[in-house]
């Protein structure tokens, strides 16, 4: 597959136009209030994206460099899960340069075994947290601290496969050769310390509790949404394979998709519920393996729109799609941090919106516009309402409202949050 090189679909000037001709075609069409919502909500979120890109002066090139963290306040440092799935909708208004700066980082700290930090910051993850979250924003930036571990002193697998996938849809979208060339080896690395370290038989197993984006809760072993990333980063690593003229690479990472994504049908595939199971032992309905494994095609079209039915007649689509987990998790699987800070249900009661922008991809990838057009109407309403785009929000009163606690509030503008609502809005 060869990639041709592209534009961003809106540099921050074409933004402004294109909202600028949004706003001039709603006040000429009085039916314009679904397109008036969209527009107000784009640039609220790139607006948001924006701000999160922290400009950091390097001793070593001499230059200022773009990189993009994962929020305003308690998170203001770099996240591999959030800047990866952000990157989509970084890319789609112009700030490619902070997406090759900050992959460009993550690479850089590759351990010597292949393993890829799971952040990135100047002060541990705790007390970035705390300081945020009591009104106090240090600057991100030199001297890096890699975090290969986190607060559960576990490593996470998910670095290794989310970023050579993030890197693959950069080149896709930007052609650049140099930066493929440079790069290629430690995408092939960290795809190598996988299936070193975290392969059980044919799929990813050995996962250790509170490792991945749900790291406050105890999944462990295989685990849905780590696997089809997985499938994801095989996939891309066959077209950048394509885009380097590497055709015997290009064959062997697309042979291995293909037999992988079996394997994977296999193991999780629950037929008598159509839906793909959440983790090994664990059959609740979560949001993140099924609409990602729709959204970016890798399992059948069949199954693609069964997941979809059993979704949109389950809890987690009510309001709106957002809801990550059902039923809740019992106290025993979660960490006691997020419990002490009054959010016990943080990964299964409350709502985050890159999940809602996740859903508006999957209908898309179905091809069910009006689905798509109705998740991407509530989740813009819902942007504007807030006036940015949040974190996390509480169903309270029949409405969505972002969580307030003693110990925490929603952060805002969100990165992950506000990057995957711009690429479910603009593709």
């Amino acid at each position: 597959m060869e990639f041709r090189k592209s534009k961003p679909l809106f540099t921050s000037r074409k933004l402004n136009l294109f909202l600028m001709l949004g706003t001039w075609v709603t006040l000429l069409n009085g039916s314009g209030a679904l397109a008036g919502h969209r527009e107000d909500a784009i640039q609220i979120a790139a607006t948001g994206l924006k701000r999160n890109i922290a400009p950091v002066h390097s001793r070593s090139t001499g230059r200022i460099h773009q990189y993009l963290t994962a929020g305003a306040h308690q998170y203001h440092s770099l996240w591999a899960w959030d800047f990866a799935f952000a990157s989509l909708g970084a890319i789609r208004v112009g700030d490619q340069e902070a997406v090759k700066d900050t992959l460009e980082l993550y690479f850089g700290f590759q351990r010597a075994d292949g393993l890829l930090p799971r952040g990135l910051d100047n002060r541990s993850i705790k007390t970035r947290v705390f300081l945020g979250l009591v009104g106090f924003v240090p600057e991100v930036g030199e001297p890096w601290i890699p975090q290969f571990r986190s607060e559960n002193h576990v490593i996470s697998p998910i670095p290794n496969i989310i970023l050579p996938w993030a890197a693959s849809r950069y080149i896709q979208a930007t052609g650049d050769r140099e930066f493929a060339t440079r790069w290629w080896n430690t995408a092939k690395s960290a795809l190598e310390w996988i299936k070193r370290e975290r392969l059980d038989g044919h799929v990813i197993g050995k996962q250790e509790p509170f490792s991945d984006w749900m790291d406050s809760v105890r999944r462990t072993g295989k685990v849905g949404f780590t696997n089809v990333l997985y499938a994801m980063a095989l996939r891309s690593l066959a077209d950048w394979a394509d885009f380097n003229q590497d055709l015997p690479s290009a064959s062997t990472y697309r042979a291995e998709f293909e037999a992988f994504r079996e394997k994977f049908r296999e193991e999780f595939w629950i037929p008598e519920r159509k839906i793909l199971r959440n983790f090994e032992g664990d059959d609740r309905l979560s949001a993140d393996v099924n609409l990602l494994a729709v959204a970016y095609e890798i399992v059948n079209r069949e199954d693609s729109i069964s997941i979809l039915n059993t979704l949109r007649e389950s809890p987690l689509w009510h309001p709106m799609p957002g809801r990550p987990t059902w039923p809740n998790y019992p106290k025993t699987m979660k960490s006691s941090f997020p419990r002490l800070a009054g959010l016990a249900g943080y990964h299964d009661q409350i709502y985050w919106l890159w999940l809602t922008a996740l859903a508006a991809i999957a209908e898309g990838s179905v091809g069910n516009e009006s689905e798509r057009e109705k998740i991407l109407k509530s989740l813009s309403e819902q942007i504007i309402k807030d006036g940015q785009v949040e974190e996390v929000l509480d169903f309270d009163g029949g409405r969505l409202v972002p969580v307030k606690r003693c110990f925490y509030r929603s952060e805002a503008p969100f990165t992950w949050s506000s990057g995957l609502f711009l690429e479910a809005a603009l593709r």
